[in-house]
């Protein structure tokens, strides 16, 4: 493999006044691509989730390969190609998957371009900062609806409603029919197929950060400290933009939003 990247780190002084605003810019670049796989001859080849190495050389090392998406039959079931045909042998769809080529090479795992801006004012002994990140161009493969999970537990990520129901249906949604009991092999060729994979590219408020750090006083003194700071963080505060239509936070394909959380604290030193 190979890779190759730039970092480049900005940083713009708005106001030096009494009230002072700067600004602290962050990019990065990072492209990798796998030059040569080896594997045994006769291997089966499995879609991947991005999180490990890819065997399909001249791509990314980090690559979401795909079951070519067939889309919906007239009863709901989701098709896949066997030898160039449409098919719902899902076994024999995963079996004839002996070249990666058999695969669809739906995009890399890892943004190429990533970063923050981050804004700090500090004014007589108060400090913000808000610090937004960006990751762009890249993919992930999104949570598709389990009827296994819907049964057990409930779990349908808001999809159960979308599905097909009707002949006609397959025209307007990808989402497969209810079957039971569950086919698995269908189930496990619907989520890793290429309709389950999305555009990752989003801008995030990352954190905001107040704090006031006190003059030197009686308390600091009885207490030996040469400096004291009092602090709130929020963190994880949501998406301002997203490429996705389907509403979902890449970090958490499930559709379960992120939790946010708020720090209070003293910091002090000697």
């Amino acid at each position: 493999m190979i890779g190759r990247g730039v970092d480049l780190q900005l940083r713009s002084l708005n106001i030096n006044k009494e009230f002072r605003w700067t600004t602290d810019f962050l990019f990065n670049y990072n492209t990798d691509e796998v030059t040569k796989y080896y594997n045994t001859s006769g291997a089966v080849y499995v879609p991947t989730w991005g999180s490990s190495i890819s065997p399909k050389e001249g791509k990314p090392v980090y690559a979401l390969l795909s079951y070519k998406w067939g889309g919906l039959n007239n009863q709901g079931q989701p098709q896949g190609y066997v030898n160039g045909e449409l098919s719902t042998d899902y076994n024999a769809i995963s079996l004839n998957a002996t070249s990666i080529d058999s695969l669809v090479y739906d995009g890399q795992f890892m943004p190429k371009y990533f970063g923050s801006i981050n804004n700090t004012i500090t004014w007589k002994g108060f400090s913000l900062t808000a610090a937004i990140n960006y990751n762009l161009d890249f993919f992930f493969r999104k949570q598709g609806l389990s009827y296994a999970a819907l049964f057990k537990s409930g779990t349908d990520y808001g999809l159960y409603t979308k599905r097909w129901q009707k002949p006609g249906d397959e025209l307007t949604t990808n989402i497969p029919s209810m079957v039971y009991p569950v086919n698995s092999a269908g189930e496990n060729f619907y989520q890793m197929s290429s309709v389950n994979v999305d555009k990752g590219d989003n801008i995030r408020l990352q954190f905001i950060n107040l704090s006031y750090d006190f003059k030197e006083n009686r308390l600091m003194k009885r207490l030996n400290f040469s400096t004291m700071q009092l602090y709130i963080i929020a963190s994880n505060l949501g998406i301002l933009w997203r490429a996705n239509k389907d509403h979902l936070d890449p970090a958490n394909p499930t559709g379960i939003p992120s939790t946010y959380s708020l720090t209070f604290g003293l910091r002090a030193n000697f």
